[in-house]
């Protein structure tokens, strides 16, 4: 993850990517403006901030601003694109930081713009990999979609997560959810087959 530095006058006390979305009274016209910066600081800037020595100070010169450094963010954008169908299964990868930023109430679901209408129908293996932040927001959607495709007749399993990634959604025992495999395949096993496919089976067996 990129981290950038930068200073802007105290009284300005935070920086957004957009001045035009989060500060359209442009209440802040001094602030730095990085691009695809978010307001995410971390650590708080109020904790954070280092000040220039005070202005009466001995010592110290006399300025008619104090400085703030804060170390903010640059979250890399969130992204999901299909890389393959095999066998009725298709294979996806999600890469970036999913955050509530890339996710709306209104409009189709990010799996819709993939799979078309018929999404919900679909078995998706989610290549996990590159993905190396979500929020609750993106835990919401990954959960509700998964119910999407449980009533539509299809399946979503995930694989590959990163250490953090998974350590988070082991807290919330989200597995019982999503199945989260080690890797491609374990995902792969992981998917139920169709239910005509399992008619067939059994029909077989049967005869």
């Amino acid at each position: 993850m990129t981290i950038r530095n930068f200073f802007a006058p105290q009284q300005n006390h935070m920086c957004a990517r957009s001045l035009s979305q989060l500060n359209p009274s442009n209440q802040y016209p001094n602030c730095s403006d990085p691009a695809h910066v978010r307001e995410r600081v971390n650590p708080p800037l109020a904790k954070s901030a280092h000040l220039s020595r005070p202005i009466d100070s001995p010592s110290a010169p006399r300025a008619s601003h104090h400085f703030v450094q804060a170390t903010v963010e640059v979250l890399v954008p969130f992204k999901l694109f299909l890389l393959s169908e095999d066998a009725g299964v298709y294979h996806l990868a999600a890469e970036g930081e999913a955050t509530a930023l890339d996710f709306t109430a209104a409009g189709p679901s990010a799996f819709e713009q993939i799979l078309g209408p018929n999404w919900t129908a679909r078995r998706v293996l989610l290549d996990m990999d590159r993905l190396s932040y979500l929020d609750s927001t993106a835990i919401g959607w990954l959960i509700t979609s998964q119910k999407a495709f449980r009533s539509g007749g299809g399946f979503l399993a995930m694989h590959s997560l990163q250490p953090q990634v998974r350590n988070l959604l082991n807290l919330l025992k989200f597995e019982r959810v999503v199945p989260m495999a080690e890797h491609a395949q374990a995902g792969l096993e992981a998917i139920p087959e169709p239910a005509p496919a399992k008619r067939a089976r059994r029909k077989a067996s049967v005869s």
